[in-house]
């Protein structure tokens, strides 16, 4: 299964910055999602949007995950172990261990692909659309997760996408 995944925030590193993330697993999909996140940064909606899909794909099929953040790359896949040891004592350490404990008791395997962003790949400029929609979603409607919780309870699905 493949999966593109994206994250945006509108007036990043100000009062009022407005963050949200987007995967998109195809045209005419209903699990493609708009989602505002909250704790508003880019790097935050990066790694929010690969933590939904690990949370709403189902752990028996292998997964790709597209993306173009380097600092999900980074902080999960290259320094994950790092991080982990310390307790995920990091930046966003919450949800990347959330993310990394999704991973450990996943069956099937996730593959992470980097790619370029803005260069015109369309699955990518479609996840980086459900992104920015995700951001100008709702205050009522930003996300809060917690280890059980599912991305599935507050966002808007973009099946025409």
């Amino acid at each position: 299964m493949d999966v593109y995944v994206d994250g945006a925030c509108l007036n990043n590193g100000r009062k009022n910055a407005r963050a949200g993330s987007g995967a998109y697993w195809g045209p005419g999909c209903a699990r493609n999602v708009s989602v505002r996140v909250p704790v508003q940064t880019n790097n935050r909606a990066e790694v929010f949007a690969v933590l939904c899909v690990l949370r709403n794909e189902s752990p028996q099929k292998p997964l790709h995950v597209y993306s173009d953040s380097e600092y999900v790359m980074e902080s999960l896949i290259t320094r994950g172990p790092q991080n982990a040891a310390r307790g995920w004592d990091v930046t966003n350490g919450d949800l990347l261990r959330d993310a990394a404990s999704l991973l450990r008791r996943r069956p099937a395997p996730v593959t992470f692909i980097q790619v370029k962003g803005h260069i015109g790949l369309k699955p990518h400029d479609m996840a980086d659309s459900l992104a920015k929609d995700g951001a100008l979603l709702p205050d009522a409607l930003i996300m809060h997760p917690l280890p059980t919780q599912s991305c599935l309870c507050s966002f808007r699905s973009r099946a025409s996408a």
